[in-house]
Order: structure tokens, then sequence, then C-alpha cells
């Protein structure tokens, strides 16, 4: 055997070794593991064609998906399959062998690159520690920004921007705009602050106000000023991982809830006091823990998080009425996007009752039908079998949720499953591992120190 080939078996060997594991840590932590498909990111956005730019040289940290490959690596283009190993010592081999390749074929979408062929040539490379390859590129724009980190789990946002952006055509009235969340959900409070904005507008001036008009005095009256702040101040330091635009939104309401007893405060004095009780910098967390030891006792502190799931169930329950129509009723959503979800499931339970009655349905008929049809029925299936012991941190809503869209997948293979059976088969297939458990609980406590434990890609088990 020469030495080059040698040299590639043990390299491959090496390589699905590593993917081995970082699946089997995947699959622990349920989050998905495999390279970003070109078509789902396509759809998403709705990309148009493409355009050919030449032969360049491209990063290859910035290579991120694949057109008609992407299960057959992992994220980081570590093979996900034995049957690939032919093809991969091949290239791997040439790589020793110092062989000039053909250059491979991308997509080019923002600043993240899709395989469309080369896909090999590409998880060698990375292995190699190579940090440029020649390719033929094709770049295809988008209407919304792409970066190099894109994850799957980023498409929900960036479909929801872009579809703020044909609503409101914001980039095209303000074309340096850089409205970005790091969670779903937000751009439609920003539709909902535009509206309101919108209707003052036409009081105060006492005329129809075009909503291209309201988006540009939106953005320059109350958005950027805001923006401005948080720049000045350097409130963003103090919450790392986060944008301009989660942190308006939560000044925003903050201000609010401030202006409710003091009519004076501005926007400096609810950005800073926001900062002050909500910053997520180590220090200034050990320093309201000290202050809290020394007698200074305030109320228990709220995550932004947990801020923007009461506005949420607030919105909810202000649309709904659901405090009305079915008091006592006990819903509670902790997963972002979840009361938008439930209005859907309203919306459509409505139509259908529509159809089914062949008359109008009033929305507050529809509420107290599908609360009591529709969601009391899981909920109850969820407290007969204890299924919420199986799932840390989610309430009964949360797991309506997941249920319901489980059923429905059922229900089009078998359509006489029960409610009861398709809770209690989620349960067992997606209750959370002790293991799990455990690496949520020290990440809970590294987390609260500033310490966030990393597991090496070359560890074995």
């Amino acid at each position: 055997m020469s030495i080059d080939l040698k040299r590639a078996e043990e390299d491959f060997s090496r390589v699905r070794r590593r993917a081995w594991f970082r699946d089997a840590l995947a699959k622990l932590a349920h989050r998905p593991n495999q390279l970003l498909s070109y078509q789902q990111v396509k759809d998403t956005l709705r990309l148009g064609g493409p355009i050919y730019r030449g032969v360049k040289q491209v990063p290859i940290a910035q290579i991120v998906g694949s057109v008609d490959r992407y299960r057959d690596f992992d994220e980081v283009f570590l093979p996900a399959h034995d049957r690939t190993a032919d093809r991969w010592k091949s290239i791997a081999r040439a790589y020793y062998q110092d062989i000039d390749l053909p250059p491979i074929r991308l997509y080019k979408v923002g600043e993240a690159y899709f395989v469309l062929d080369g896909h090999h040539r590409v998880s060698v490379a990375r292995e190699q520690g190579v940090e440029f390859i020649d390719a033929e590129v094709q770049e295809v724009v988008s209407r919304v920004p792409v970066t190099a980190d894109i994850k799957s789990e980023d498409l929900k946002v960036l479909h929801e921007y872009r579809r703020f952006l044909e609503r409101t055509h914001l980039d095209e009235v303000r074309p340096d705009q850089r409205i970005r969340f790091t969670v779903a959900g937000g751009y439609d409070q920003l539709i909902e602050h535009i509206a309101m904005h919108r209707y003052y507008m036409q009081v105060d001036q006492q005329h129809e106000v075009s909503e291209a008009e309201a988006v540009r005095d939106w953005y320059d009256t109350v958005y950027y000023p805001i923006v401005e702040v948080i720049r000045q101040n350097g409130i963003l330091a103090d919450f790392p991982h986060r944008t301009e635009a989660d942190l308006y939104l939560w000044i925003v309401e903050h201000l609010y809830y401030l202006r409710e007893s003091e009519q004076d405060v501005s926007i400096e004095a609810a950005a800073e006091d926001y900062a002050d009780q909500f910053s997520e910098r180590p220090i200034k967390k050990i320093m309201r823990g000290v202050m809290s030891v020394l007698g200074e006792t305030h109320p228990p502190e709220l995550t932004p998080e947990q801020i923007k799931a009461q506005h949420d169930r607030q919105r909810f329950l202000d649309r709904t009425h659901l405090d009305d129509v079915r008091p006592g009723h006990g819903l509670h959503c902790m997963i972002d996007g979840g009361y938008d979800r439930l209005i859907e499931h309203i919306d459509r339970h409505r139509y259908f009752m529509g159809l089914d009655l062949k008359r109008d349905v009033s929305e507050t008929e529809a509420i107290g039908h599908w609360y009591d049809e529709v969601y009391l029925p899981i909920v109850n299936a969820i407290r007969e079998h204890n299924l919420l012991a199986n799932f840390t941190g989610l309430t009964e809503t949360d797991l309506y949720l997941s249920i319901i869209d489980y059923l429905d997948q059922l229900r089009r293979e078998d359509g006489s499953i029960t409610i009861d059976e398709a809770a209690v088969n989620y349960a067992e297939q997606f209750k959370q591992h002790p293991i799990k458990k455990i690496l949520q609980g020290l990440q809970q406590i590294f987390t609260a120190v500033g310490q966030t434990p990393e597991v090496s890609e070359t560890s074995e088990v």
C-alpha cells in the first residue's frame, strides 16, 4: 500500500469518527447536523435565477450548504456515510500527490455559498486546513442579507424579514436600514408599531397618511432615534448575541412600563434603566446579586425572553378575549412565536367551522369551540399521562403545539389514531433524555458565571 493511500485511509477513518461523535451530540441535543439545503433557502427567501460571476478564490469557511447532497455531509462537511469513502480517499490522495483539481461549482447567496459540484473536494480541503478554494461562482441575489454563519434555524427569521420588506418596502425608502432579529416574531411587532404610528399621524395631521409615508416617519422618528441611543450608550455590549432590533423592542416596552408611573421618562433614561436591570454581562449580574444580599431587594428579575413572552401573551389575550370566553383557561406559552401559532389555529378552526355549519362563525364562537374541542382535549391527555414531567421548562401549551402537529402527521398515515395515543407516542419519541437534562443543568451553571463549556470536535467517546 502506498504511503499516500495509507494516509488517505487514516484521514477518512478519523473524519468518520469525528462525524459519528458530532452526530451523537446533535441527536442528544435535538438539533440539526446537516448542511443547509439550497432549495430550502431558495424557497424561504424566494430567490431568483443565478448570475455567472466566473472563477474565484472562495473562503472555505463561507461554504455552508449544498444544492442536492446536503444529507451526505454534516454541517462542517464531514462525510455522513461510509459509502462516500472511495471518492473521499481519492481526493485526499490527489491532495497528498499535489495534483491540481478542477474548480468546484458554487451558488452564492449573500456571503454564503452552496455546493453544486465538488462536495468531496470541500470536505478534504477543510480537513487539511485549506482556507481558500478555486470555484466557479453563480450568484443569486437575495432581498434580505445572508451572512456566512447562517443556520437552518435562522431561516424562519429571514423568512419573516423578507415578508416585512415586501410589505413595508423599507429597504427601498431607507436603503441603509439593517433591522435584524435573533428570534422570530419581531417583524410582526414592527408591523403593529408602524400601523399604530400611522394612526396617530393621521389623527395629528387630520388627513390620510400613506403606508409608505408612515414607514419612513416611523423609521426616522421612532426606530432610528432609539437605535442611536443604544449605540451612543454602548448598551449592546450588555446583551451579547443580541441585535439593535431586539433591544429596540425591549426598550420600547420598558419605556411604556416606566411612563405608566413617571410621565417624563426619556428614551435615554429608559434605555439605561433597562440595561442596568437586565444586563447579561457577568459583572452586572454579580453586582445585582450583591445588592440583593445587602438587603436592597427587588421583585424577581425577568429575562428579556420572559418580558417578550409576557407581551406576546397579552397581545394574544387582547386579540382573543380568552379570559372572558373561558375564564381560568391557564394558557401559557414559553416557546417563541407560540402565541402567533395559536392565533393561526383559531383562524383555521373558524374557517372550517364556517364550512361545516354553512354560515359565518363569529371569532368569539370559534375561540370557545377551539378551546373546548381542540385545545382542552390535548391538554387533558397531557395531564392524565403526566407528560409534562418529560419536558423540563415547557408548559402544557408548548406541548399542545408540538402534539397537535404530531397528531396531524400521524393522522395522515393512520386516520384512526386518538389524541391520547398521539400524546403518549409523542412523549415516548421526543421526551428529554436524562443525560440531556444534566447537560442543560451544567449549561445553566456555566452560563450564570459567564462561561460556556465547549466540546472539542476531536474528542472521542
